[in-house]
Order: structure tokens, then sequence, then C-alpha cells
């Protein structure tokens, strides 16, 4: 499956935190307890919400991005869990997500009862990564694109 090889090979740059244990999050979870939860999430790097746990493309919800490389600083700003924590298009995420879940923000949306955020740092200089997220980001999207025609479902511009 050409789609899955060009998923593994851009994302195999990358180190997983959450690889053995992707998070899981029901409709009726506390959002933010999920997200806490994982103490590896400090990074910066992109995350896929995904319908199933198993990585492939027609599973990804979402495909999002933390950090911001910025001249004579270095990578900045929110680390993938303060992302995963903060808003979606002006609503805060905990709220966002349980409620797009329900199919409550959209009537295309399908009713979904479990997510999964699986999370990939792909910028930390401990590690020797120096792939910039929203580069990683957009070849993601890419990729994306390419097979299904759109953006995924949850994703509205990029």
């Amino acid at each position: 499956m050409k789609v899955k090889r060009m998923l593994d090979s851009i994302l195999s740059l990358c180190f997983e935190p959450t690889k053995d244990e992707p998070i899981h999050f029901n409709v009726n979870d506390d959002y933010n307890s999920k997200i806490n939860k994982p103490k590896s999430l400090e990074g910066y790097g992109v995350y896929l919400i995904l319908n199933n746990p198993e990585m492939e493309i027609g599973n990804i919800l979402y495909i999002g991005m933390s950090g911001t490389y910025r001249k004579d600083e270095g990578i900045k700003g929110q680390n993938l869990k303060q992302r995963l924590k903060k808003k979606q298009y002006g609503v805060p995420r905990k709220v966002w997500i349980p409620s797009k879940m329900r199919g409550e923000l959209d009537e295309n949306d399908e009713k979904i009862d479990d997510i999964w955020i699986r999370c990939f740092i792909t910028y930390d200089e401990d590690r020797g990564l120096k792939h910039l997220p929203s580069f990683v980001e957009a070849s993601l999207l890419k990729e994306y694109i390419e097979v299904e025609g759109n953006l995924p479902p949850w994703n509205i511009e990029y």
C-alpha cells in the first residue's frame, strides 16, 4: 500500500512518544484528563486525530502541529500538550472535540464514539531531530490530499 508507506516514511523521521499507547478518547471522557496523562508530550511536532487506532490514511480525521521556529530564538510556542489543550477554531478543544464527535458543529459530521490521538515529536535537538513541525504537517497534508482529493474531514483550511 503506497500511501501507508508514504505516511510511514514521513513519520519514521520523528519520535512517537505514544507509539505503544495512542491517546484514546471516548466522547464521554474528560478530554483534558486524557491529554494530561502522557508525560512525553512536552516536545514540538505533529499530531493526528484518528477514528481508529490503525495508522491508515482513511482513518485520519485531523492533522495538526505545534511549535513555530523563530529567527534568533529557535523553536518556540505551544508544545504538543499545550496545543492539544488550547482552542480549535476559537473553541477550547475540551469542548470542540466532544462536540465534533457528537456531530453538533456541522450537519455533515458523522457521530463518532471514540478517537485516537497519535503524537510525533519532529523537533528535539537533544534527540537530534530537526524536522520543522510545519514542514512535516504540510507533507502529511499533501499526501492526504493526493489520495483523498481534499483535506481531512476535521481540517477546514491549510
